[in-house]
């Protein structure tokens, strides 16, 4: 139900025309009653598209880590608020959602762990700046998270456009607030780099799922263990190309240290050293 009730609107719309094309009497009454009941079809598909529409952005509200004024949000009250909104999407009588809302409902328990994590790391970045200067840069990183994952040019610039905003005025915060001494242009790169530690575990599925779907398809979902193991080395140590990681590969980032070596070199290394016959030319 991502979607408004196209369809119920068309046949509503195909009714009416019929209706006052009809000729005779007894064709308008007929054609009138079917119209009155395409319409009523329709205003209900309406009424639930609007409802779930409401429930839907009210849970991904709760999934955002800050709040409108950069707060970290209470992992209890998102909770509370999710399942409240996933009960009253069960209860639109409609057998997708109601679905689809269940299956959310039975992985709660293990969705909102990264609430505990930020927390520490709010508290960690509270060493670097004052309180209003980190709520702005917790709002800039948010909104330029919502930009890389938004498709939609529209909401993509409308996410840039808010990031920029809430940086300058962690800007002025830094240069007026209360913590100047401490302050500097290059702190938002490792408040960044502290935030950008908070994973969103319902992301890190989707990520892991949108890396091996495509390998899935290709080999009709007879993925060996062997196969997986190359997926992994590869998406571990190939580079990013574009983003916040752009240059960088997982593994670097992960421990810390520089890759000096392409994934493929990495790769034969390995093979030389576990398997050197692979490499012998027949």
């Amino acid at each position: 139900m991502k979607k408004p009730p196209i369809k119920r609107l068309k046949k509503e719309y195909e009714r009416e025309q019929k209706n006052q094309s009809a000729k005779s009497e007894l064709a308008k009454e007929k054609q009138q009653k079917l119209y009155l009941q395409a319409r009523k079809v329709c205003e209900q598909a309406i009424r639930e598209y609007d409802d779930f529409s409401y429930l839907y952005y009210c849970i991904i509200k709760e999934l955002n880590v800050f709040d409108s004024e950069g707060n970290l949000r209470h992992k209890q009250q998102a909770e509370e608020v999710i399942e409240t909104g996933l009960q009253l999407i069960d209860e639109l009588n409609n057998e997708g959602t109601r679905k689809a809302a269940q299956k959310v409902m039975r992985t709660l328990p293990d969705l909102f762990h990264y609430f505990d994590v930020a927390e520490g790391i709010v508290n960690d970045c509270k060493t670097l700046v004052d309180d209003e200067t980190l709520k702005a840069y917790c709002i800039a990183w948010q909104w330029g998270k919502a930009a890389r994952k938004a498709k939609k040019r529209g909401r993509k610039q409308n996410a840039k456009r808010q990031e920029q905003t809430s940086l300058e005025k962690a800007e002025w915060w830094g240069e007026h607030g209360i913590d100047q001494a401490n302050w500097h242009l290059d702190i938002q790169k490792s408040i960044y780099a502290k935030l950008d530690k908070i994973v969103q575990s319902s992301a890190l599925v989707e990520c892991i799922n949108s890396i091996i779907r495509p390998y899935f398809n290709t080999s009709k979902n007879q993925v060996t263990q062997e196969q997986l193991n190359m997926i992994m080395h590869y998406h571990n140590h190939r580079r990013y190309l574009a983003g916040v990681r752009k240059n960088k590969t997982p593994m670097e980032i992960f421990t810390g240290k520089d890759q000096t070596k392409d994934w493929i070199e990495i790769l034969f290394d390995i093979i030389e050293k576990k398997a050197p016959d692979l490499l012998v030319v027949s």
